[in-house]
């Protein structure tokens, strides 16, 4: 879900962590605690808020908050990805379903041939302010703790990447995130403003397995042919956590003078985890080493 396929390496974490209490301090400002328990997992409304993110997510392979983030917090984050977006790389890309180089090999509309575009705008995570909602939120351990709960997965981290732990992307008039499987497990995005027109996260549930590609069924998808995808509905402040490894998945092209704004998180189970020097050069145009602190 709006995470591209991406090599990552592995290097000593590069990111401190702000304390804590700081964090949990500014959680209010940003999220209603009450609606949302971030800080009381354990208590019965946390557990009861988990337990219905996770019966969705397995039901329909996403989990959807909308309202997760107080508009207050999003129209400020809006203005901050707005000033910003001089500083934003565009990465232009043409691949197939699987980002891997087109095969000349098999017939044209053959998922492994089809060409697919994906032109987005990214921010780069040393690019936001601290105290960002975005950068407070992909630091926050109540954060963490909580998408790993509705994954079911012991512990997560943010990326050790110093520019991938969480970006803003805008999609421009003319810009798509082409149909495409992920390569990650698990994509964790924030709505923050739709665009005039297109811009819909469309999406086939589970049409391959880990032992089935489902060759006719992704080349019918492809071309129209079958069922409608699904369409997520997203306003600003929503936050949805997406299973794409199996799932073949798209932003419609945008149109109109307004950019469809998302922030989009980097969770992963290896506290190390960072992208490729050549996977920086793609999404972000510069190379950026960890801190060796």
């Amino acid at each position: 879900m709006e995470r591209r396929g991406r090599d990552v390496t592995l290097h000593r974490r590069g990111i401190r962590l702000t304390s804590v209490e700081a964090v949990t301090s500014r959680l209010t400002d940003l999220v209603d605690l009450e609606r949302f328990p971030l800080d009381a997992l354990d208590s019965p409304a946390g557990r009861a808020w988990v337990d219905g993110c996770r019966a969705e997510l397995e039901a329909h392979g996403v989990c959807s908050v909308p309202g997760f983030l107080r508009p207050e917090a999003v129209a400020r984050t809006v203005a901050a990805g707005d000033a910003l977006v001089g500083s934003a790389w565009h990465a232009n890309q043409e691949h197939n379903v699987d980002f891997t180089d087109l095969d000349p090999t098999v017939d044209v509309e053959h998922p492994d041939r089809r060409p697919i575009r994906s032109s987005q705008w990214a921010i780069a995570f040393d690019l936001l302010p601290p105290d960002l909602s975005v950068r407070v939120l992909a630091e926050s351990p109540e954060m963490l703790a909580f998408v790993a709960a509705v994954l079911g997965v012991d512990e997560l981290f943010p990326s050790a990447d110093p520019l991938d732990a969480v970006q803003i992307s805008h999609f421009h008039a003319g810009d798509e995130l082409g149909w495409h499987f992920d390569n990650s497990e698990f994509s964790v995005t924030l709505m923050l403003r739709p665009p005039e027109a297109g811009g819909d996260f469309e999406f086939h549930p589970g049409l391959r397995s880990e032992d089935d590609r489902n060759v006719d069924g992704v080349r019918d998808a492809l071309a129209g042919r079958g069922p409608d995808p699904t369409v997520l509905e997203t306003a600003p402040g929503t936050l949805a956590i997406f299973r794409g490894r199996h799932a073949l998945h798209r932003v419609t092209p945008v149109s109109g003078p307004t950019s469809r704004m998302n922030a989009v998180f980097t969770f992963g189970t290896d506290p190390d985890m960072c992208l490729t020097a050549d996977t920086q050069l793609l999404f972000y145009g510069r190379r950026v080493l960890p801190s060796a602190g």
